[in-house]
């Protein structure tokens, strides 16, 4: 009887037994197998440092301008200002324009013939013309643009005897329309001492015949 009751419980602790080892194993999970790299995916250290170096090289390095790229100092023009004249000072005798280096004294070019008429003068320009009328110093307005301005009057000389005045503007001489200070100068040059010079000037708004005794010129001594 006790062998009939034993057999049942064996069968029965063998049944339960399976059941929880089939559980279990069922609970395990599948680790993937690992699979080591093939010879071409791994990378040395060594192939690493290789791929850096090159990719440095391809780095571009920025070029450093030579210094013959840049102008030097003699090189470089500076931007030339178109000439101005400066403040119209015609008590002295700097009064300046494109030809007054020239122009400004007259009897200074004359030939030996001496003849002399004793003014200083500039050709006038409509610069020029402004320069006088803005600047309150030189006590003069300029109502023409173009013309012979007389800056300066000799003390004592032919054009003063004649009347002429600083601030005239020769506009014709010997009844000829000039601008040119030279055509003076060679009209004058031309002429004797004691011949008479006919100017017309432009005095304010008025035009006046002016005629100018040509006179000796003076020595150095007496104009200083």
């Amino acid at each position: 009887m006790k062998r009939l009751l034993i057999f049942p419980a064996t069968i029965l602790f063998a049944t339960l037994l399976g059941s929880f080892l089939s559980v279990t194993f069922a609970q395990i999970p599948n680790t993937p197998q690992q699979t080591s790299p093939t010879p071409d995916e791994t990378q040395t250290p060594t192939e690493s440092k290789q791929e850096d170096s090159s990719t440095s090289d391809r780095t571009v390095t920025p070029v450093q301008p030579k210094q013959e790229d840049f102008p030097t100092s003699d090189e470089i023009e500076t931007p030339v200002k178109p000439e101005q004249t400066t403040s119209p000072q015609v008590e002295t005798e700097k009064t300046t324009s494109p030809t007054s280096d020239e122009i400004k004294d007259p009897e200074a070019s004359q030939s030996n013939k001496g003849a002399y008429v004793g003014i200083q003068m500039i050709i006038l320009t409509p610069e020029i013309a402004q320069e006088f009328n803005n600047d309150p110093s030189t006590n003069l307005k300029v109502p023409e643009t173009k013309g012979i301005l007389i800056v300066k009057v000799f003390p004592n000389s032919p054009a003063e005897t004649a009347g002429l005045r600083r601030g005239d503007i020769i506009t014709e001489v010997s009844g000829k329309p000039t601008t040119d200070a030279k055509e003076v100068i060679e009209i004058v040059n031309s002429s004797n001492v004691g011949e008479s010079l006919p100017l017309t000037v432009t005095r304010g708004d008025k035009k006046n015949s002016i005629s100018v005794r040509l006179g000796e010129k003076p020595s150095e001594e007496a104009e200083d």
